[in-house]
């Protein structure tokens, strides 16, 4: 967990990014999921200059994350993007992009590794189509897949698990207000409409969810799996966020030196392990009885759409000096880290 101190400029990041896209999705209905994409990769690229002085930048989010720092020890702070080809994703990874995000413990203590983790997800991107161009959004405009894509995306799970794979659903903003009789927004309504949570429920155009929705409207009702806010999502990993029925946002890591065949598969495929790499186009062989050649390119390390995020903080040193700060009666402390819930923030 990180400390509470870094909450606000985490959430102010990837909130903004989540505004600026989906405003260009409810702008432009003919806009593709690969621009889109694309775009999402450029603000998370630390080497990228900002599109516009109101768009979110690597650099700023660093700045705001050290100024919250404060005296506090040295954070460390890795993003990291590339890009890869279609090909790809139609043979191996079945994603239009992989999300990659890390946390190490630096702290002195010898046990400080056992903080350590990552988490890594294939991302399959899909983007909000209107039914008729000439009317505005609504909760029936749809997203599309073929049966084909369906049938791959389902046999890549058999290697690293359903929460493994998740759809990335690219909405126009405030998306949730087109269906106000689903049951996230009628939960939201006991809520504190103040908090930076609720706000985010309420505002967010990015979604994440495992099954595949129709549309608008299937993306909130259907009850096979409940949607979580893109933004949000990374944010779990670093603190107990809630969703609206009260349960935690769930998230897989894989701690360093515990076992987990399903998270280190997707790992695997992720840095392009030649086993893994190897398994999955032997299932997308068998899909589709299709002999795959010059598979050794897939081999190789080389251009792929993934996201990295790396986080590195001395927690453990930071709790000891915060549980010695309240022996002694500081006030001024700003607490170790704490269950964050929609009525918390």
């Amino acid at each position: 967990m990180l400390p509470p101190i870094f909450f606000e400029p985490l959430f102010n990041f990837f909130n903004a990014i989540d505004r600026i896209l989906s405003s260009d999705v409810g702008r432009n209905p003919d806009t593709s999921e690969t621009t889109i994409t694309n775009q999402l990769l450029w603000f998370m690229n630390s080497k990228a200059a900002p599109r516009d002085d109101f768009a979110p930048s690597v650099e700023a989010f660093k700045n705001a994350m050290h100024l919250a720092l404060g005296d506090e020890p040295k954070l460390g702070i890795r993003f990291q993007t590339e890009g890869y080809s279609q090909n790809f994703e139609g043979d191996v990874s079945q994603a239009d992009y992989a999300l990659n995000i890390s946390f190490k413990d630096t702290s002195a203590a010898n046990d400080g590794i056992e903080n350590n983790w990552h988490a890594t997800y294939l991302i399959q991107s899909k983007v909000a189509r209107r039914r008729d161009e000439d009317a505005g959004w609504d909760q029936y405009d749809t997203f599309s897949r073929d049966t084909q894509q369906s049938n791959a995306i389902e046999r890549m799970r058999e290697l690293i698990g359903d929460d493994g794979l998740r759809y990335h659903l690219y909405c126009p903003p405030n998306a949730l207000h087109y269906v106000p009789k689903a049951a996230i927004p009628i939960k939201l309504a006991a809520a504190d409409p103040s908090s930076l949570i609720v706000r985010h429920y309420h505002n967010a155009g990015f979604w994440l969810k495992n099954s595949f929705p129709a549309s608008i409207n299937a993306l909130f009702t259907d009850s096979a799996s409940d949607p979580t806010p893109w933004a949000l999502f990374i944010l779990a990993h670093f603190y107990n966020i809630k969703s609206p029925d009260g349960l935690d946002i769930k998230t897989e890591k894989l701690y360093a030196g515990v076992p987990g065949e399903l998270l280190e598969m997707r790992q695997n495929i992720f840095n392009r392990k030649h086993d893994a790499i190897e398994r999955a186009i032997q299932l997308k062989e068998l899909q589709t009885g299709r002999k795959i050649v010059r598979r050794e390119k897939y081999f190789e390390v080389g251009r792929r759409r993934t996201i990295s995020i790396g986080l590195e903080f001395p927690t453990l040193d930071h709790e000891m000096r915060v549980d010695r700060s309240d022996k002694n009666g500081d006030d001024n402390d700003t607490g170790g880290s704490v269950g964050l819930t929609p009525a918390g923030i």
